[in-house]
């Protein structure tokens, strides 16, 4: 059986438009970053870059343990981060993560729908009005 982690492979990441990108691991380990960034103890973080680093290493393993699977959705990828976030302890990254990733699934829903109610699509590329 193979052993290939996340850097070595060629991975995508589809977004909730439906276009496919090229995975990006610094992207990531923003999100995780960010996360770690809002826990605050008074005027100090709570956490380090290392413990950052934990869970961004534990969310790759969980992404890694898709055996040949070679594209992830957003939310897939998400769902890592929190399983990693509640398996290393961080309860209360978990808590912040989530809290501010569902709405902001709910405004990119939004907008996405906002766009597709005044740009409908029906796979005619023509431009030309007849």
């Amino acid at each position: 059986m193979q052993n290939n982690c996340v850097d070595e492979l060629e991975l995508y990441v589809i977004k909730r438009d439906g276009r496919k990108v090229p995975f990006n691991k610094a992207k990531i380990a923003v999100a995780i970053k960010k996360g770690f960034d809002s826990i605050r103890e008074g005027e100090m973080l709570k956490y380090t870059s290392a413990d950052a680093n934990d869970a961004l290493t534990k969310t790759l393993q969980i992404l890694n343990e898709e055996q040949g699977k070679q594209k992830f959705k957003i939310e897939e990828i998400q769902d890592a981060i929190e399983t990693a976030l509640r398996s290393l302890g961080y309860e209360d990254v978990y808590l912040s993560y989530k809290e501010y990733r569902v709405p902001t699934e709910a405004k990119i829903d939004l907008q996405q729908n906002a766009v597709n109610k005044f740009i409908p699509f029906n796979g005619d590329t023509n431009t030309t009005n007849t």
